[in-house]
């Protein structure tokens, strides 16, 4: 099975990847307890930045757009 959690949330105040995925530290455990359980995770997150990582076999993208962020 292949899961992607996509959102649009984007906060100016959080500047680098890592602060973003410990923010949002349910998404990661989610994520992560899916991929335990035999899925392929993707998450896709609005960002500052363009940038990927791969942490506990969970792909994670961060897409820099032109639209204004939502606070």
């Amino acid at each position: 099975m292949r899961i992607i959690h996509v959102s649009y949330h984007y906060d100016l105040s959080i500047k680098n990847e890592e602060d973003l995925l410990e923010k949002h530290y349910t998404v990661t455990g989610w994520a992560e307890a899916l991929h335990k359980n035999g899925a392929d995770v993707t998450v896709m997150n609005r960002f500052g930045k363009d940038a990927n990582l791969e942490i506990n076999n969970v792909k994670y993208h961060f897409l820099r757009d032109h639209l204004p962020p939502v606070i």
